[in-house]
């Protein structure tokens, strides 16, 4: 499944407050030799620094937020 599409149905009932987490990242060697998923990492950097993140707070009336506020 796409994860525009997995994070459209993360946002759909998050309480207010809410968070939603993922791990992007740049894979690496020494990142794919820790993590068996590196190449979701990428994906995600992908969408999140894209035109999906920007897209899906507009639809969904949302705002990103630091964790303490």
């Amino acid at each position: 499944m796409p994860f525009g599409t997995l994070m459209d149905r993360f946002v759909e009932d998050i309480p207010p407050k809410g968070l939603v987490m993922c791990h992007p990242g740049i894979p690496d060697e020494e990142l794919r030799a820790l993590d068996p998923v590196v190449d979701q990492r990428r994906v995600e950097y992908d969408w999140l620094g894209g035109h999906g993140l920007p897209s899906l707070l507009a639809k969904q009336n949302l705002r990103l937020s630091r964790f303490f506020e």
